[in-house]
């Protein structure tokens, strides 16, 4: 079996939450057949029931506090291939920071550490 470990990441206001509330209300609800599915649900879903409902509802998100951290881990499957997709939903200014002083924090680089692609938002 094929492994990918996708990291998303991007800057403020590029939609990374409402990527996440969409593909959580895509996966979830079996109101539209999709090629990507769930290999198996993540052990906490409040975080991304609340999110996609808020999507559900056409309401607009407000910005991710800085000091919010998220941890997301979905295990996916697109035909042969599993995907882990980790998705650090943290602030946009955050990884601006990251990329603008060239520096990385220990929560960021274990993150990062054994993906094997990034999805950039910018």
């Amino acid at each position: 079996m094929n492994t990918k470990n996708i990291i998303i990441c991007g800057l403020p206001s590029s939609g990374k939450t409402t990527f996440l509330a969409a593909l959580w209300y895509l996966l979830s609800m079996d109101e539209k057949q999709t090629t990507l599915s769930l290999r198996s649900l993540p052990d906490s879903r409040d975080y991304l029931n609340t999110l996609s409902k808020q999507w559900a509802s056409f309401n607009e998100f407000g910005r991710t506090p800085i000091e919010e951290f998220q941890e997301i881990s979905l295990q996916l499957k697109y035909r042969n291939t599993d995907i882990d997709l980790s998705i650090p939903d943290m602030s946009g200014e955050k990884w601006q920071a990251i990329w603008g002083n060239r520096t990385l924090s220990k929560t960021a680089y274990d993150w990062t550490d054994g993906d094997t692609s990034i999805m950039l938002f910018i």
